[in-house]
């Protein structure tokens, strides 16, 4: 079946493990392969963290020789991975699910877009035509694509509100500090201990503010986020919820204290993140309208219950209330619509597509630069990209980047980094480029990818060394963690606030009049302009009339001294430009990868302009004096991202949009080119790469595909532990295979063929369980023989006349579905607390029975938690929204077919290892069955067993997999392994290649 739009995704894929799991003894047993089972069974999509299986020493050793050879990391931190915090990394799934439902829904939809054909019409349109014609809702576009373009802008809109907060919250604080600052310096009673103690102690007590919250509330809100966000677009879940409003107050609330706190960090890869998690919180806006739905409406109904009881007074007693069924209001009308529409959003594939919306446009935010946003994402971040995307990020950047716009009252200023205002500076030359300055030009690319270079490996290198020194997580490594995050910030103090106190930093403050107004053009007001920014240099312990050039860098606001050295880096020493480039080089060293939200871009951009404008002052002196030292700063900014983060369009753009000029291209592409050049031959990784190695994020690079995946077929590699079912299973059965097996997809297989039929999801298995979509006979003629239609619930929620039907929640899974359920806890005492957060708001009822007997029987199943009446009162009122569009709505109906629901089916949970298990089932149904070739994946991809690994490898990342199943043996269409993300690693298939020598 060829791939549509959808089905190109990235992957969702499993844990990095290769630890061989135990083969459960179940009655069906998995078909396995006798070639190397044990080395070769590499657990697939096991929801388990890396610390759970630790991999043989072989491919230990050849993990960490591979990794050496890439520049990254060492056995260290191969070592490392065992004191990290126990979460669970699992994988998400991009892949477009098509079954027997989905298909049948479909042509629903177009049988009714069947129209009679009119009289003298020689021609009657097409299906397709008919189809289109009747679900055009808004400017020509049909309810889903209207849909998607309202999530867009409210992506963007959104994303650049939560700018425009870090910016006025940010600016005012350091505005503050500075004024205080200020006050303190002019107290003559004030020794310089005494005004460096209560800096030092401002800044802790900031810093540590902001590490608090990560390491205490949400731990991944510390970094910048970024590699994190790539690596969730790559397939991986690198974080247990993205879209979460813990993650979203720690990154906006870390961020601005991490910034105020004086460190060197910048606030635009948090504020990528943030973008990101803007973009994946627009996906649960469906379920959050279905739980407000459910509950609004249970709070009418006890009122107008309560109304009645007070002015009924005639009704006779034990007479039963009835009323009428009550017509929606349309608005409610219009939330169920939109909770319907929504619910089909809530997937990783659609996910996916917010958060690169998300991310771009937080870049573009950043930068002011809507179009750099769009080719960061498809140039450093993104792994899947459809040309789609391409004008909802463009529409989704003016939107973000508008709003900083309107905030400062000028459509000209949209950004939180200023590239410098060069419309005076220009009449200077500033950037007439001439051929003799090109091999400057190369210079400054060698120095700045020197710079970009050294940072990945002084990082790797610093990292691995403190971080061996941390506890394991739960014996007190937080507090190690604040500690750090403490000693840096007194260590940024130090540096921050003595280095100014030089002799050298001082120089007598410049008059106005004696301003060379010549040197801009003659245009006075820029030269005005000019002048009241020299009027905002720091005294700092100068004597009278002086003023000290470095801090009026080091304590005012970044973003102004990015802005001042741009635009003039002549009006510095070139020592003190020297010095503020190799400190905050030094200082972004040892703050990033600690607890805290950090960015890298502001300081790299100060780091950049303050060495490329002191080789623009030198080039200046002793080269020609033509040569402008503002041109030389802004290339020096180009060359510091083009090496430390190894972008090449991105960070030519960047600066072209900054700066609004385009006639630096030219110089912005020849520095670009050799940074990057010269920054691989350092270190082959940028820093966002590095920090993906480090973390283990099991990260499939589409470039680095080797020449001898070529020599190894798929057979060598695959996974042949797998555990395969038959089209129908029973269903005590299927809740034992989820207890004991750690596998996501299970394939589908013909019982007397063996021919495969498709594969169906871990997920999809619980939510026919939770549903009670099962049958007493095995020959299952129509979905009126399931349970839950024997209870009066509409399988196929497919309302009349209308175009879209939305099928039943079990055939039509939303990927987040069980993402609220938490790891059941260890501790006996503590299960009964856990079951209040971990139910389903999906779930059809909760258990009921209070007989002792019965619970008595229940508790003796192996898998059995039960719940407390409160849980149940909980989730009886959550029950109701699952009955709305078979009672059309009418309060009186939810409450009749309520009654009429089962007590329960089964409860659906996770287990230590992350898994989705059934804790509990209904013991009645133990011998009925389920229907799993009808929900199974008919378009699950194959390959033989002898295809080369590169071809199964490019399948695998082109496609966006997360399952290949590999056919074999003597027909060659039996089921005989699985190829995921762990098959394709580098050191599993370096280990194969050389055993084949």
């Amino acid at each position: 079946m060829a791939p549509t739009d959808a089905d190109l995704g990235r992957i969702g894929d499993q844990v990095l493990s290769f630890g061989s799991h135990d083969t459960q003894d179940h009655e069906r047993q998995p078909l396995t392969q006798s070639v190397r089972e044990d080395r070769r069974n590499v657990t697939y999509d096991a929801a388990s963290s890396r610390d759970e299986a630790d991999p043989p020493s072989s491919v230990a050793s050849s993990v960490a020789s591979s990794i050496r050879r890439r520049g990254t990391l060492s056995a260290a931190s191969t070592l490392q991975s065992s004191r990290r915090s126990n979460y669970k990394i699992s994988s998400l799934d991009f892949e477009r699910v098509v079954n027997l439902h989905s298909i049948e829904a479909l042509k629903k939809r177009f049988r009714l877009a069947r129209v009679p054909s009119v009289r003298g019409l020689s021609k009657r349109p097409s299906l397709v035509v008919r189809l289109k014609r009747q679900r055009r809702r808004l400017l020509g576009y049909s309810g889903r694509t209207a849909t998607r373009w309202v999530l867009t802008v409210v992506a963007g809109l959104t994303t650049g509100l939560a700018a425009i907060s870090l910016v006025l919250i940010t600016g005012s604080i350091v505005e503050l500090r500075n004024r205080v600052m200020g006050g303190l310096l002019q107290n003559p009673h004030l020794s310089r201990e005494v005004i460096f103690q209560r800096f030092l102690w401002t800044n802790v007590l900031l810093a540590l503010a902001s590490s608090l919250l990560c390491v205490a509330w949400v731990p991944a809100g510390a970094g910048s986020g970024i590699p994190e966000v790539k690596a969730y677009l790559n397939g991986v879940r690198s974080m247990q919820k993205l879209a979460s409003l813990p993650l979203f107050f720690v990154k906006i609330l870390g961020t601005i204290l991490s910034v105020s706190s004086g460190l060197s960090v910048g606030q635009e890869g948090p504020l990528i993140h943030i973008g990101a998690i803007m973009g994946a919180s627009c996906t649960k806006i469906g379920g959050t309208l279905d739980y407000l739905i459910v509950h609004w409406n249970a709070m009418r109904r006890k009122r107008e219950k309560g109304h009645r009881r007070g002015t009924d007074g005639q009704r006779h007693h034990g007479e039963q209330e009835r009323e009428s069924p009550r017509q929606l209001s349309r608005m409610e009308q219009f939330l169920n619509w939109s909770m319907e529409e929504l619910s089909h959003f809530a997937t990783d594939a659609e996910r996916r597509d917010l958060v690169s919306i998300g991310a771009s446009v937080g870049f573009a935010a950043s930068f002011g630069a809507p179009i750099s946003g769009l080719l960061f994402i498809l140039d450093d971040v993104s792994c899947y990209f459809k040309r789609s995307l391409l004008l909802r990020i463009l529409v989704a950047n003016a939107v973000g980047v508008f709003c900083l716009a309107i905030k400062r009252g000028d459509l000209t200023n949209y950004s939180v980094i200023s590239m410098g205002n060069y419309d005076y500076v220009d009449a200077k030359g500033v950037f007439d480029n001439r051929l003799v300055e090109v091999p400057l030009y190369v210079l400054v690319g060698i120095g700045g990818g020197i710079i970009g270079g050294v940072f990945p490996v002084a990082y790797m290198w610093l990292r691995q060394h403190i971080t061996s020194k941390f506890p394991p997580p739960g014996q007190g490594r937080a507090e190690w963690q604040l500690l750090e995050v403490a000693v840096v910030s007194v260590i940024s103090s130090l540096a921050l606030f003595y280095l100014p106190t030089v002799s050298w930093a001082c120089k007598p403050i410049p008059d106005a009049s004696r301003h060379d107004i010549q040197g801009f053009g003659g245009n006075v007001t820029a030269a005005m302009d000019a002048f009241r920014r020299k009027e905002e240099l720091k005294r700092f312990f100068c004597g009278p009339g002086e003023v000290n050039e470095m801090a009026s860098i080091v304590f005012g606001s970044r973003i102004v001294a990015i802005r001042d050295i741009l635009t003039d880096p002549g009006q510095y020493k070139n020592r003190t430009l020297v010095s503020v480039g190799f400190l905050f080089y030094v200082l972004t060293l040892i703050t990033f990868g600690t607890a805290i939200p950090a960015g890298l871009f502001t300081p790299f951009v100060l780091i950049g302009a303050a060495l490329g404008g002191a080789c623009g002052n030198v080039f200046q002196q002793y080269v020609d004096e033509q040569i402008s030292p503002s041109t030389f700063a802004l290339l020096g900014v180009a060359a510091s991202l083009a090496g430390v983060q190894r972008s090449t369009v991105s960070a030519a753009v960047i600066l072209v949009e900054g700066t609004g000029q385009i006639k630096g291209v030219c110089s912005l592409i020849i520095v670009v080119v050799v940074a990057r050049y010269v920054a691989a031959r350092i270190h082959s990784l940028g820093i966002f790469e590095t920090v993906i190695e480090y973390k283990e994020y099991p990260y499939l690079w589409q470039e680095d595909l080797k020449r001898y995946y070529s020599a190894v077929e798929v057979k060598d590699i695959m996974n042949t532990n797998i555990e395969t079912l038959g089209p129908k299973e029973r269903v005590g059965d299927l809740v034992r295979l989820l207890d004991t097996s750690k596998h996501h997809g299970f394939p589908i297989i013909e019982s007397d063929t063996g021919r495969f039929l498709g594969l169906v999801k871990r997920a999809q298995i619980a939510a026919l369980l939770e549903c009670g979509l099962f049958s007493k006979q095995q020959k299952i003629q129509g979905e009126k023989d399931l349970v839950a239609a024997a209870y009066g619930i509409r399988i196929d929620a497919y309302n009349k006349g209308d175009s879209a039907p939305l099928m039943h929640w079990a055939y039509h899974i939303n990927d987040d579905r069980y993402d609220h359920i938490l790891a059941i806890p260890e501790e006996e005492n503590e299960r009964e607390s856990y079951r209040m957060a971990s139910f389903n708001s999906r779930s059809l009822s909760i258990r009921n029975s209070t007989d002792d007997e019965e619970r008595e029987e229940i508790t003796n199943h192996p898998a059995q938690v039960l719940l407390t009446k409160g849980q149940r009162a909980v989730n009886n009122s959550i029950r109701m929204s699952l009955m709305r569009n078979q009672t059309g709505g009418s309060s009186s109906s939810w409450s009749s077919a309520l009654s009429e629901v089962p007590q329960d089916f089964c409860t659906v949970t996770r287990n230590d290892a992350g898994n989705i298990v059934v804790s509990w089932y209904n013991a009645e149904f133990d011998q009925y069955w389920v229907d799993l070739a009808s929900v199974a994946n008919r378009g699950t991809y194959t390959v033989p067993e002898f295809c080369p690994v590169s071809k199964a490898y490019r399948l695998f990342t082109a496609l966006g997999l997360r399952h290949i199943v590999v056919l074999g043996g003597h027909s060659g269409g039996k089921v005989v392994g699985i190829l995921t993300r762990a098959s394709f690693l580098d050191a599993h298939v370096e280990e194969e290649f050389l055993e084949h020598l």
